[in-house]
């Protein structure tokens, strides 16, 4: 009888398995690929023919203990060296792990690199229930789980040798994330990117804080405002506001009255926190614009609404070279214009 293999080991051989049912030409494990000057090279997985051979590296990480951003980087660039080594004409990285929003936008500046993490190994492998259930037992995870990952990969967006535009990748990343609370945490990820991305000369300190209220999760992000902008210098000196709070709700609906009350009570004046922005699928509802101005009226506490619509026009305009405090300071004065009407 032989011996159990170890579990990455297994899990290679199961995804070299899941290609040949896929269709893959000639798949093989561990390869030794023979250079020159007698510099051998190891490949996990070798698929294709010649003139159109992939070699792919496969690397296996606990579920619940995803790899930080520099090991991702640093299996990117293996993968890749290991594609002009060998002469061969693609590269494959496999990663037994999801992609998050802040690991999408590194794999987005490696387009030649084919990624495959666990939402697409399993999507892929629903075909096969045998090899879906061995690899759902191979990963330590049951069936149900694993089939909770079909269809649950962040996409990936390549700009076919242009320069990287990191707005695009974390706009599509954004219109991809199906709103609901199944996947609040990613929305308030790729939120949370986007406005470091936008907002990197105009705020600083960036400290999240994890609270939960009524029995929902929120996340909230409070920074620092600097004079660098119109916009922010109004918040500063007209509103005193020395601090902004951003909440994320990524609801399926319109935001209501009472999510405008909530964030009122997080407001200080004394403690120069005037001004809070929420981020939503959807925006506010005309019950919660109407609270937002009782606010401002009557303790001077203002409450701004971002849809993802907005974010992402400033996020794809930032790429183009558009300031996105254009659209920022469009919607906080279409806010102060239309007070006591």
């Amino acid at each position: 009888m032989s011996e159990p293999l170890e579990r990455p080991t297994e899990f290679k051989h199961l995804i070299a398995e899941l290609f040949s049912c896929l269709g893959f030409n000639k798949v093989k494990i561990d390869h030794v690929y023979y250079g020159a000057l007698g510099h051998d090279y190891d490949i996990d997985i070798l698929y294709g023919v010649l003139g159109n051979a992939t070699v792919a590296e496969v690397k296996c990480y606990r579920i619940d203990s995803p790899p930080r951003n520099d090991l991702v980087m640093a299996a990117l660039q293996s993968v890749r060296s290991l594609k002009s080594n060998t002469g061969a004409e693609n590269c494959a990285l496999i990663m037994s792990c999801q992609l998050t929003v802040t690991t999408a936008s590194l794999v987005s500046a490696y387009g030649d690199v084919d990624v495959w993490d666990l939402g697409r190994i399993f999507s892929a492998a629903q075909a096969f229930p045998d090899v879906f259930r061995r690899l759902a037992v191979s990963l330590e995870i049951d069936v149900n789980k694993a089939a909770s990952y079909v269809g649950s990969s962040i996409a990936v967006v390549h700009d076919d040798g242009q320069p990287y535009k990191r707005g695009l990748v974390l706009a599509e990343i954004i219109k991809n994330i199906p709103s609901g609370r199944e996947k609040f945490r990613d929305y308030e990820d790729a939120c949370i990117h986007s406005l470091k991305y936008l907002f990197d000369q105009d705020l600083t300190g960036w400290h999240e804080q994890h609270q939960t209220h009524d029995g929902h999760h929120r996340r909230d992000l409070v920074c620092r405002a600097l004079p660098n902008a119109e916009l922010w210098r109004l918040i500063l000196s007209d509103l005193k506001s020395r601090y902004v709070v951003f909440e994320f709700k990524n609801y399926s609906y319109e935001i209501k009255e009472t999510e405008i009350s909530q964030a009122e009570k997080y407001l200080y004046p004394v403690a120069l926190r005037c001004v809070a922005f929420i981020i939503s699928p959807t925006g506010f509802s005309t019950a919660a614009l109407a609270a937002t101005h009782g606010a401002m009226r009557e303790s001077g506490k203002m409450i701004i609404s971002i849809s993802s619509k907005e974010l992402i026009q400033m996020l794809i305009g930032k790429d183009e070279g558009a300031d996105p405090n254009v659209i920022m300071f469009k919607i906080v004065d279409e806010l102060l214009m239309g007070l006591g009407r």
